[in-house]
């Protein structure tokens, strides 16, 4: 006589031989390799590099527009040659003005040597102008307009 199978005894049975092909014995972990035959593959590294004398300039860009205008002059007339003794104005228009902003003209010679300095505070400006006092002899100059410590403008002047 045979006995009937119910459902579940099935669907259990099943189960058990999903699980069952499921398991595998555990693999054994790797052999830890020696010392030596780990440093015969290692790759060789270079000693590091001193860079602590080396020069390095980089220049990151301005972003564009932080002056709208820049002009050299003197008593608000717009010119490039100066009489000795007579003040440099260097006139910046801003286009931003943070509040810590400082703006600055720098007179260079020919020999690319700082002859004149001046800055100004400019935080909420539009516009600055930064006067040079300094009495220069006559030549040909660079002068410089700065936006914080960027350089953003420069006029050929002379001073006759």
């Amino acid at each position: 006589m045979t006995m009937p199978i119910s459902r579940p005894l099935i669907l259990c049975s099943c189960a058990l031989v999903v699980l069952l092909a499921g398991c595998r014995p555990d693999e054994p972990p790797p052999v830890p390799e020696t010392s030596a035959a780990a440093a015969e593959r290692a790759p060789v590294a270079e000693p590091p590099l001193n860079v602590a004398n080396d020069r390095v300039e980089v220049t990151i860009p301005l972003r564009p527009n932080v002056i709208t205008r820049c002009v050299a002059g003197s008593g608000g007339a717009e010119k490039t040659t100066f009489a000795p003794g007579e003040p440099i104005e260097l006139t910046l228009d801003l286009a931003e003005a943070p509040p810590e902003l400082k703006v600055a003209a720098r007179l260079l010679d020919s020999n690319k040597a700082v002859v004149a300095r001046a800055d100004v505070p400019a935080g909420g400006k539009q516009s600055v102008t930064v006067v040079l006092r300094q009495p220069v002899e006559r030549g040909s100059y660079q002068l410089e307009g700065y936006w914080g410590g960027n350089l953003v403008c420069e006029h050929a002047i002379t001073i006759e």
